[in-house]
């Protein structure tokens, strides 16, 4: 009988030259009966296994060590290993505080299309809009996709346990769906249950994602490289986009879209200087807001809004 070897279950010739691995060895009895013992008895078969357990304490050693590496790089590699790795953090985050927009020629490009777009087409139907609807109606309609809103807004409080936020939301969608009559008034605010603003950009952040540079895309607005992200599990969170029916959804978008930028119409008035700049700066404090629930350096704040500044956003921009 020809003596074989058993590698994953599979024979080889005892000839054969073995191929060498580079993956990550599994130290378990299976795995060393598989591969090196024999399924027979010659004086070849017995050196394979001397071999085989001659190199076990050596095979121990280089797991041992590699698991040391993981668990502790310091002990390792040295000291030096993990303050290197803290320098160059400190570093990354020194610069992205230092420059927040190391892409702005490239983002003042997507601002200037995305500006001369809304001002050419969006704005003009916004005015339409608002213009035509009596304030109620307007508000009503807002409302409805605000009711919609708060389910994503549910989700992502439960990403981040936030249990009592989350079970405040369901209580939102729950009474504005029925007392509120599938969310044309916003019932549940009156009660005193309070609206919450949560997207998976925020619970990226919540979990130690950094923001990254700011990012401004083309018609979408600002962002920044964490947010863009998030906008794809938005867009799986956000119940429009499970209609099967295309131009009802796009009907749906268009309209949200259209009623979120009539709402903004009321505080244009409060931009000043260079509109990109200003929008860039609100946009990555509002964001360090949101993130951090409310705890933000006060004093980069403050070098940036004024109490003027606050009193006039004061009408609610979070809705926007």
């Amino acid at each position: 009988m020809t003596p074989v070897l058993l590698k994953n279950n599979i024979p080889v010739l005892n000839n054969e030259p073995a191929a060498p691995q580079l993956s990550i060895i599994a130290v378990n009895e299976t795995y060393f009966s598989r591969r090196f013992i024999c399924d027979c008895a010659d004086s070849d078969s017995i050196d394979h296994q001397k071999s085989a357990l001659l190199s076990l304490p050596f095979l121990l050693i280089i797991l041992v060590i590699n698991i040391a590496a993981l668990l502790m790089p310091s002990v390792v590699y040295g000291e030096d290993l993990n303050a290197k790795t803290v320098d160059i953090k400190n570093q990354s985050k020194e610069i992205v505080e230092k420059n927040p927009d190391p892409l702005e020629a490239i983002n003042r490009i997507s601002f200037w299309i995305t500006d001369k777009s809304d001002y050419y087409v969006l704005r003009p139907m916004a005015i339409a809009y608002e213009f035509i609807l009596p304030e109620f109606a307007s508000q009503a309609v807002t409302n409805v996709f605000m009711n919609f809103n708060d389910l994503q807004i549910m989700l992502n409080n439960l990403f981040q346990l936030k249990l009592k936020a989350s079970a405040i939301d369901a209580g939102r969608i729950g009474i504005n769906s029925t007392v509120g009559v599938l969310g044309l008034f916003d019932v549940a605010t009156k009660w005193g249950l309070e609206k919450h603003y949560e997207d998976f950009g925020q619970t990226l952040g919540y979990w130690g994602i950094p923001s990254g540079p700011y990012l401004f895309i083309p018609i979408l607005g600002p962002s920044s490289f964490r947010d863009a992200v998030g906008l794809v599990g938005e867009y799986y969170l956000t119940p429009r986009n499970y209609l099967d029916h295309t131009r009802t959804r796009n009907q749906i978008l268009l309209t949200e879209t259209i009623d979120r930028r009539g709402r903004a119409l009321k505080v244009e008035d409060v931009v000043f200087g260079d509109r990109y700049i200003f929008i860039r700066d609100f946009y990555i404090n509002r964001r360090h807001y949101l993130v951090n629930d409310g705890l933000v350096n006060q004093g980069i704040e403050d070098e940036i809004f004024d109490d003027d500044f606050d009193d006039d956003f004061d009408i609610d921009f979070d809705d926007y």
